[in-house]
């Protein structure tokens, strides 16, 4: 089931450094955040499945682009960032309520 996660489109298996309940960790973390991300689209209005379709959508796009691009995650958010604009103000309510921080000590627990 490993190896089937990690098979890529074309065919080729990419053997992370990681072991494998590591990985698991950190693919629990990223459902995790999409979760949270969808619940959020709820707040707005949104029904929970139509929501999460959209909050899949997005992460498909934004891995796209890093793949595309052979990019970081920071680079990336600085080209579509905007002094006062909205997504600024997205991250810096995500920053205030600790979100990289919880992230990172997610990781650390689970060593």
């Amino acid at each position: 089931a490993r190896r089937e996660r990690l098979e890529l489109a074309d065919g080729a298996v990419r053997r992370p450094s990681v072991h494998d309940d590591e990985l698991e960790v950190g693919e629990r973390l990223a459902l995790e955040a999409l979760d949270a991300a969808a619940h959020g689209g709820e707040r707005h209005g949104i029904d929970y499945p139509t929501s999460l379709q959209i909050v899949i959508n997005t992460m498909k796009g934004a891995l796209a682009l890093l793949d595309a691009n052979q990019s970081t995650p920071q680079q990336e958010i600085d080209k579509v960032t905007t002094p006062g604009g909205i997504t600024l103000r997205g991250l810096e309510a995500m920053e205030g309520n600790g979100f990289s921080g919880a992230v990172t000590a997610g990781l650390e627990a689970s060593k």
